[in-house]
């Protein structure tokens, strides 16, 4: 055969296994091949661009320290060039100090790093910030896990209080405030209790500062309305509000505390001498039935105020220049991995629902489900879900907290 015609049919053939590769790359796939195609394309591209050591600062809520630890602990063992700092902080405290920052700032509350993600305890606070800030300055957020509010009480004050007002829904906002009212006054021997309990102590967070706050102050307002519907500016400034808000406010006696997290160990530390009740995150009620148990020979209960929301704990980007490409890509791989079923089956042994809805709660080896967690109260019914106004409306119920308890 002719060396020219060798060489013809060379190309050829070269040509066609071309042609056939471009043809088999171009075909169509399933959604399942080409997820796993862009999906394998974007780890790599990741890899890539985080082959050196990032260094990653969190900044969070304090209630979900224990379950945040953990998962970043676990998340640097498959990350080793990834740096997880976590720096924990009251919701409304690192609200306030983010609203501050602005595109030439360099660091931001007392000389802190700007951090590349930031996870209040709820959308409360993001919705704040971003009207603050008058753009999406929190932004890619996304819920890490849930948590409704709770009346957290010890067993017996729990049954003498519930018993007494059995005919009027047990422990609600409206029956607090008919126990701390004269002529009962807050006095447990008016209200079914020990004479020697003394006086009806209730715990909660100063709205200002923490993120339980600002849900019990929520919480309460729509128990003053009676409704889930959110609540108006017009509302909220009738001085007929800022009375009831006041005579709550002041029945109790007790100062409230900066931090969920704090308040919560006070009451395990100091037991029923101190605190008879505290308004809080359920999971702070879970993580420490047995703590309760085992210092004070009681469990807790738990009771849902009928107009109830969630602390969703947000985890959200920052949009700030001064972020480099590596830890807004390390960030995002870490908000991934939090929303893993893995790590969010965590979340349940610490007392929090998961936020990725295929993740079940209430299940055969969730915490959630246990005989003893379920006879103290914890429910899937956790009363009805109220309407959260926007970011003007909840600065304004703010301040008009302020000004009537203070």
């Amino acid at each position: 055969m002719p060396r020219s015609r060798i060489l013809f049919l060379a190309i050829l053939g070269v040509a066609v296994i071309i042609v056939v590769i471009i043809a088999l790359n171009n075909q169509p796939v399933s959604p399942e091949v080409q997820a796993q195609r862009d999906a394998t394309a974007t780890m790599a591209a990741r890899n890539a661009l985080l082959a050196n050591t990032t260094t990653l600062i969190v900044n969070y809520g304090t209630e979900k320290r224990r379950w945040l630890e953990d998962a970043a602990t676990r998340f640097e063992a498959q990350h080793p060039n990834i740096d997880v700092q976590l720096v924990g902080q009251g919701s409304m405290e690192s609200y306030r100090a983010l609203s501050a920052v602005t595109d030439s700032s360099t660091t931001y509350d007392r000389g802190k790093p700007i951090p590349a993600l930031w996870s209040p305890g709820g959308r409360i606070q993001v919705v704040m910030l971003n009207a603050d800030q008058g753009r999406d300055f929190a932004t890619q957020c996304k819920d890490l896990v849930l948590s409704p509010l709770a009346f957290i009480m010890w067993e017996d004050r729990a049954n003498a209080f519930e018993s007494f007002y059995k005919d009027r829904g047990g422990v609600t906002f409206d029956n607090l405030e008919d126990a701390l009212s004269a002529p009962k006054n807050g006095r447990w021997s008016e209200i079914g209790g020990d004479p020697n309990w003394g006086l009806l102590k209730i715990g909660y967070t100063n709205p200002n500062e923490s993120n339980g706050g600002f849900m019990f102050l929520m919480a309460l307002t729509h128990a003053y309305l009676d409704r889930t519907a959110e609540a108006t500016i017009a509302e909220l400034t009738d001085p007929r509000f800022a009375e009831y808000a006041r005579r709550i406010a002041r029945a109790i006696s007790i100062e409230p505390l900066n931090s969920s997290g704090i308040l919560m160990d006070n009451m395990m530390r100091q037991g029923p001498a101190t605190y008879d009740m505290v308004i809080l995150h359920e999971a702070l009620a879970i993580e420490n039935y047995q703590i309760a148990i085992d210092r004070h020979g009681q469990p807790l209960r738990v009771f849902y105020p009928q107009y109830n929301l969630y602390s969703e704990h947000p985890l959200c980007l920052i949009d700030h220049p001064s972020l480099t490409a590596q830890q807004r890509e390390a960030a995002l791989l870490f908000q991934d991995f939090l929303l893993s079923r893995e790590i969010q089956e965590l979340a349940r042994v610490y007392g929090y629902r998961p936020a990725v809805t295929d993740v079940p709660i209430f299940v055969s080896d969730s915490p959630f489900n246990e005989a003893r967690l379920r006879e103290a109260g914890i429910s899937n019914n956790i009363g009805q879900t109220l309407v959260q106004p926007d970011g003007n409306t909840l600065k304004q119920l703010l301040t008009i907290w302020n000004r009537a308890v203070n």
